[in-house]
């Protein structure tokens, strides 16, 4: 996933617009990248209320996309 697509995501969850296939997508990024734990993520996947789950989780995809742009301009030297 590039950083314009986690940002996308992150923006469609704050504001309440992402699907629930958004939502699955973003959380198995996080869970991918080591960004949440498997037991959130299991909690993710169980869950009835994704929403509140995925929202709580805006501040990891944020750290991340942070890391990913920082890493782009240090390696344009």
């Amino acid at each position: 996933m590039d950083d314009i697509r986690l940002e996308d995501l992150i923006n469609k969850i704050k504001d309440g617009k992402a699907t629930n296939s958004e939502k699955d997508e973003y959380m198995k990024f996080l869970y991918d990248n080591n960004r949440i734990s498997v037991e959130r993520y299991n909690n993710y996947k169980k869950s009835r209320n994704k929403n509140k789950i995925a929202e709580y989780s805006i501040l990891a995809g944020l750290g991340l996309l942070a890391a990913i742009l920082v890493t782009k301009l240090l390696s344009k030297d």
